[in-house]
């Protein structure tokens, strides 16, 4: 069965949960729709920021459709401080 998506309404932001201050994790960003379905097609930009000591690359985006939805910034986060 081939699932269409519908228009992407949300951009879902993961990392490694054993992220360790001062240590660069890789961040996944998904586009995902009203229905939970990734958004191939998805084409729009995205800001990331950190607050506190924490540092992010890059700040901006633009997913292509080569993504097909999903993009994988590698070594992009750097915890600043221990936290919840």
């Amino acid at each position: 069965m081939n699932v269409v998506s519908d228009a992407a309404c949300e951009l879902i932001v993961t990392a490694d949960t054993n992220a360790v201050v001062g240590k660069a994790v890789a961040v996944t960003v998904v586009a995902r729709d009203k229905f939970d379905n990734v958004v191939e097609s998805y084409e729009g930009g995205l800001s990331l920021s950190a607050t506190g000591n924490g540092i992010i690359k890059p700040d901006n985006y633009t997913f292509r459709l080569d993504d097909s939805g999903v993009h994988c910034f590698k070594d992009a986060l750097v915890l600043g401080e221990a936290g919840v």
